[in-house]
């Protein structure tokens, strides 16, 4: 069974617990009081099984349901807010195994924008530009005419923002499973890239051998 996980981004209030009990239900959440303050930290962690063949999600107590002629990924899903300095070691251990990241954004809110692009340009900082990125604009069905407009080129890159509704829209598994998709086509392309460099370098390696191996012997 190959593995993935996925982070999952977002200003305070965007949806993002939301996001990953909607892919596993069963998800827990992992709670720090901060002294001082009436607000709640942490981060939420699920797991979920995604049959890549048959574009299909499944819990772990569904295991006995998955068809393992198929191409099984388990997928671990970790939601945590940018900026929390009481988690830097969190994203510290994230940021060498993250594959994908999904940034939650609140569009009904005016503000979320704004903290939006600045936390895009950490997340590119701390996770790297290599690594598939999702821009999903929750809230869909709250906004209103004073709702900002999604702001398609304040992005440094080509990223697709994704209007949905997190708690309502019917569509919001196929979206996930399609960037799943793509991060899974990002970790073999990797894959193939570190196989191919190992075994130029070991060409190299025997080649520069057998070229002393003359000259010892010259």
């Amino acid at each position: 069974m190959r593995k993935m996980k996925i982070a999952i981004l977002g200003p305070h209030g965007a949806g993002k617990s939301t996001l990953v009990r909607k892919l596993d239900p069963d998800a827990i959440a992992i709670k720090y009081p901060k002294d001082n303050i009436s607000l709640t930290i942490g981060f939420d962690y699920g797991v979920v099984l995604w049959d890549m063949t048959a574009s299909s999600l499944f819990r772990r107590r569904e295991i006995d349901k998955l068809d393992f002629t198929n191409e099984i990924w388990k997928v671990t899903l970790v939601s945590t807010t940018p900026g929390q300095t009481s988690l830097a070691p969190l994203k510290a251990t994230l940021g060498n195994r993250v594959d994908g990241i999904i940034l939650v954004l609140d569009s009904s809110n005016p503000s979320q924008f704004v903290y939006g692009l600045a936390q895009y340009e950490e997340i590119r900082d701390f996770f790297g530009k290599d690594k598939p990125l999702l821009i999903l604009a929750n809230k869909w069905d709250l906004r209103t005419d004073k709702s900002p407009a999604i702001p398609k080129y304040a992005f440094k890159e080509m990223i697709e923002i994704k209007p949905i509704s997190i708690l309502k829209g019917p569509d919001v598994i196929d979206i996930v499973l399609k960037f799943f998709g793509v991060v899974r086509n990002n970790i073999l392309r990797r894959s193939i890239q570190r196989m191919v460099s190992a075994i130029y370098q070991e060409t190299n390696s025997n080649e520069q051998k057998n070229k002393a191996k003359k000259v010892i012997t010259a």
